[in-house]
């Protein structure tokens, strides 16, 4: 985002075929704005993009564009779907005034409510339950909102600049967060209080992602500014291992339990495995910065966007992972 699988047989056939995958020339320009992120909608079939000219709808996979839909907020940074679906969340506002949520129904689209949550913009957003949203923003905190009145339920201090990323693991009982302050932090939802703090990382944290399900402890990623790409058990506070990429990640999505894709501030995607620490390939995406990517629903490739609205598709040939 924008400055959100068992055996060695199996894991070596899923490297053999992602090292074939090829960057398809499908691409889609939403008028000149960076694009800050980007969310594959429930079925898979359209890919959503904000930027500031609000959100771009997508067909996928030949990116044409289908729709464009205002937003209040003239900069929208995050995008989030409900539990059910049936909702997606935008985050954004305005730089050091407001934080806003806009939530509209899917897939019709029609905005049913505005919260100002923040007295600068929100950056990231998840949602606990289908009426809650914890929000991060660039004001420090990190808030737990009811939508039904858009009051915040809770108010989580502690990180000392703004507050980049989120992610839910544990049944959304455990919420982890990335900032601008180089920490990753571990908080309990349903008490709001702080479990841990990782200072591993020596400069800003610019994404943090769970990896879909699996035996044992929950298992995380985070990318920073410091080129490395961190795997964690947040709920114990242990850092697995790390590798250190050649150019900056700017955002990340785990492709299965073990493999992760990152887009990187030259435009670049890089398919990394996790368990041997290595690129497994490296496309040539956009020019620029790729603020963001997403992986599709059924490993139907992968979107890349960013700079002067450039979207990309990057397909995986032939691979099929269980995720879980």
């Amino acid at each position: 985002m924008l400055n959100s699988r068992k055996d060695s047989t199996f894991v070596r056939w899923v490297i053999c075929v992602l090292l074939v995958a090829t960057t398809t020339t499908s691409t889609a320009s939403a008028a000149d704005s960076h694009i800050s992120d980007i969310v594959f909608s429930p079925d898979g079939k359209q890919l959503i993009a904000s930027s500031n000219e609000g959100l771009a709808i997508y067909r996928w996979p030949d990116l044409s564009l289908i729709k464009r839909i205002s937003t209040e907020s003239p900069h929208p940074t995050c995008l989030r779907f409900s539990p059910t679906q049936s909702y997606l969340a935008v985050g954004g506002g305005i730089p050091s005034e407001s934080g806003t949520i806009e939530i509209f129904s899917w897939p019709t689209l029609t905005k049913t409510k505005t919260i100002t949550a923040h007295s600068d913009q929100i950056m990231s957003l998840a949602w606990r339950d289908n009426n809650t949203v914890i929000t991060a923003s660039l004001d420090h905190d990190i808030r737990v909102i009811d939508l039904q009145n858009g009051e915040s339920k809770q108010l989580l201090q502690g990180h000392s600049r703004g507050v980049i990323d989120l992610c839910l693991i544990n049944n959304r009982s455990t919420l982890v967060s990335g900032s601008l302050d180089q920490s990753i932090r571990v908080w309990d939802t349903n008490s709001g209080a702080l479990q841990r703090t990782s200072s591993n990382h020596t400069h800003p944290v610019q994404a943090v992602a769970v990896a879909p399900s699996m035996d044992g402890l929950p298992l995380m990623a985070s990318a920073s500014d410091d080129r490395t790409i961190r795997i964690w058990q947040p709920t114990i506070g242990r850092l697995v291992r790390f590798i250190r990429l050649e150019t900056t990640p700017l955002d990340i999505d785990w492709i299965d339990s073990k493999i992760i894709a990152a887009s990187c501030k030259d435009g670049k995607v890089h398919l990394i495995d996790t368990l041997e620490l290595e690129v497994l390939a490296t496309h040539e995406a956009i020019n620029g910065w790729a603020f963001c990517i997403a992986c599709h629903p059924t490993l139907d490739g992968i979107a890349v966007a960013g700079e002067r609205g450039q979207i990309k598709r990057i397909t995986l040939d032939n691979a099929t992972t269980n995720r879980e």
